[in-house]
């Protein structure tokens, strides 16, 4: 009896283990198994039947469900079975906070859009919890729609910081220092990046950069500052780049150079700044882009809505630069779906070249996972999925009628899968939405919200 004992006390200290070849399963805090898992990895390999096992908010193994299922268990264990697993998908460029507006500037082009909006900007950007309410609906629709990180550029980034905190989404928000007429004060400028930096830079997932909004619209000394501060406090920067006529000619009859060659003029352009829209290059452009080091965001939906153009997507990336995907505003826009988003690339692409070969969706997919995450420098945390990565990624459902039959999943996630058909967003290893289910942010308080500002709105266009 005593030898039984000993032996039962050896198995449970570990003691006998190795001996007998029984290795008990380890904890970990959540099990996503069955799935087809595209993890977006170098080689781009699709595992079946596949299990993610995380803990701490990495991912502690992945590999096909009946060589792993013994070595781990969790109290969390979501099955997707039948269901795809990836990363999850990277929004390299949003305005969150004019999600409000969607819809009231649909038929304007670039010139244009932004004067029509003007007098809404005026009268609710700075009202109270306008701003709040903007970013908790475009957190939500990004949410659900497949979206975990996000690179935003607007007014009051310490609000979206909270917003996306509270969502438990990844951001990087960026700041656009102050100016006006009478000048630009460059220690109070810095002053208000070190507040906002201090209080949310790798707190809750969030990232402090900078920002610039155009070539055409920042002052020459505060396009050098920027710069400036961006390189000795080593943080991102990023700005919209070439993205119409007006600007082009704008820049070349005040300076003589176009756009990208002027900021390379002022040596404004190094791998920390990502490039917003870039439609407008030359061969000489994205050499300069290439030498510099700077990454990309193509905005193909917003671009072509408002007659903006198309990017050289295929030049930019047979030159080796990392392109990533964003939506733009939802007023731009008219939303936030990478998916949808995707799928106009490439088809924008061969339109315009009249080439099938000219983007494909391997491609796009690398542009909203690893190469997104290149592009703003966090390809060794998320992007794809593999072992000691943040557990960054959503399950989508195939089941529907529309999405069947499936014979190539990297083709049925870009031109059939919508931001809708996404299930379960996880975030750093934390389930943020299940089922469809929100479970970080109140939808029905947010719809209530919305409809509120809505019907201000309404009231006041009518005034007007």
């Amino acid at each position: 009896m005593r030898r039984i004992l000993k032996l039962r006390w050896l198995l449970a200290a570990g003691v006998l283990v190795p001996i007998l070849g029984f290795q008990p399963p380890r904890r970990v805090d959540l099990i996503v198994r069955g799935g087809t898992v595209v993890t977006m990895n170098s080689d781009h390999n699709i595992i079946p039947d596949g299990l993610i096992a995380v803990t701490d908010g990495r991912i502690l193994d992945i590999g096909a469900e009946a060589s792993l299922s013994q070595r781990y268990t969790a109290d969390k264990v979501i099955d997707a079975a039948s269901r795809v697993v990836m990363p999850g998908l990277i929004n390299l460029h949003t305005h969150s906070s004019m999600i409000l507006f969607r819809g009231l500037a649909d038929d304007y082009s670039l010139a244009t859009w932004g004067e029509a909006l003007a007098p809404l900007h005026r009268q609710f950007d700075e009202a109270p919890g306008f701003q709040e309410a903007a970013d908790r609906l475009a957190c939500l629709e990004m949410l659900k729609a497949g979206t975990t990180t996000f690179v935003e550029m607007y007014h009051h980034p310490d609000i979206v910081a909270g917003v996306a905190a509270q969502a438990g989404l990844r951001a990087m928000v960026t700041l656009r220092l102050p100016f006006d007429r009478d000048g630009f004060d460059k220690a109070k400028a810095e002053a208000e990046f070190d507040k906002l930096y201090r209080a949310w830079n790798g707190k809750s997932l969030i990232t402090v950069g900078l920002a610039a909004h155009a070539p055409y619209t920042v002052p020459t000394d505060v396009l050098r500052f920027t710069a400036e501060l961006a390189n000795r406090r080593d943080v991102p920067l990023v700005i919209h780049l070439a993205e119409g006529p007006e600007e082009s000619e704008r820049i070349r009859a005040q300076f003589g150079m176009s756009p990208t060659e002027y900021l390379d003029s002022l040596q404004f352009l190094s791998p920390r700044v990502l490039a917003i829209h870039t439609i407008r290059l030359s061969d000489s452009d994205i050499g300069i882009l290439k030498k510099r080091g700077v990454s990309v965001a193509h905005n193909p939906e917003s671009n072509a809505k408002l007659g903006s153009g198309v990017a050289r997507v295929p030049d930019l990336l047979r030159a080796g630069i990392h392109v990533g995907l964003g939506t733009d505003s939802a007023v731009s826009n008219n939303d936030l779906d990478l998916f949808q988003e995707m799928d106009s690339a490439v088809k924008l692409q061969r339109a315009v070249r009249q080439d099938y070969r000219a983007l494909n969706a391997r491609q796009v997919l690398d542009m909203v996972t690893r190469e997104g995450a290149a592009a703003i420098h966090m390809e060794r945390e998320i992007g794809s999925l593999e072992v000691g990565k943040r557990a960054d990624l959503i399950v989508i459902g195939l089941d529907q009628a529309e999405l069947q039959p499936v014979y190539n999943y990297e083709s049925q996630l870009v031109y059939m899968v919508k931001g809708r058909d996404v299930e379960t967003s996880i975030v750093n290893g934390r389930v943020l939405m299940e089922n469809r289910r929100v479970l970080t942010m109140d939808e029905s308080a947010i719809r209530k919200e919305t409809e509120s500002f809505r019907q201000r709105i309404l009231k006041s266009l009518r005034k007007n």
